[in-house]
């Protein structure tokens, strides 16, 4: 027979397990954002769902956190002399980021103005620029313009890789190009990200070369 003490100490419940943003945000980062759930976090942390979202108000708060980490954990460039040096590391530390992270470039979108630390990024980087002599709104058209080049490169990959292996990404096309235009379609899409993306910001910075007819 058991005594009442021991009764109420069964019922008892414990205190729930200390935590802090930083290891919210670390084992959202671990169990990845594809699919992102709360219940995989909280199983990460080892504490029930309620606790969790004593931080967190759901997904979109959860990728907004694990942003948050990713930035302040990252090596960013810092400027120097050349202002195109330095928006193309930092346009490629940005690409990084996101392409190392799976499902993130998708996530993120939904959640860029609500994650501080990407706000301070964004105005950290239009004030490099305009310390190397860019007016304010050219400094803010070129960052804006290099972090969307950046992020939507990755989200299209992270899009692609919902298809099958066995399916051509270029066959709703295929009726209306020609061979060699497919093959690019096929490179742009399956070949190595990173290529492609140099390409597009080769584009941005130094803007699309003439064709050679045209060249003067």
């Amino acid at each position: 027979m058991t005594s009442g003490r021991e009764d109420g100490d069964a019922k008892r419940v414990g205190r729930p397990r200390a935590l802090s943003q930083q290891q919210v945000a670390e084992a959202i980062i671990q169990v990845g954002f594809r699919d992102l759930r709360a219940t995989d976090v909280a199983d990460a942390l080892g504490v029930n769902p309620a606790t969790l979202y004593r931080f967190v108000s759901g997904v979109d708060d959860m990728v907004a956190l694990a942003l948050g980490e990713l930035i302040r954990a990252e090596p960013w460039p810092v400027a120097q002399d050349d202002w195109r040096d330095y928006l193309e590391q930092f346009t490629w530390a940005v690409w990084r980021l996101v392409y190392r992270h799976d499902g993130l470039a998708t996530a993120a979108t939904r959640v860029l103005l609500r994650c501080p630390e990407m706000m301070t990024l964004f105005s950290d980087a239009i004030a490099a620029l305009v310390r190397l002599g860019f007016r304010v709104e050219d400094a803010a058209v070129a960052v804006d313009l290099t972090l969307d080049l950046a992020i939507d490169s990755v989200r299209m990959r992270e899009l692609m890789k919902t298809l099958p292996e066995s399916e051509d990404p270029a066959e709703p096309w295929s009726e209306g190009l020609d061979r060699s235009l497919l093959a690019v379609m096929r490179s742009a899409v399956r070949g190595e990200a990173a290529d492609w993306f140099a390409r597009k910001l080769e584009f941005a910075l130094n803007g699309i070369p003439a064709p050679p007819e045209l060249a003067s």
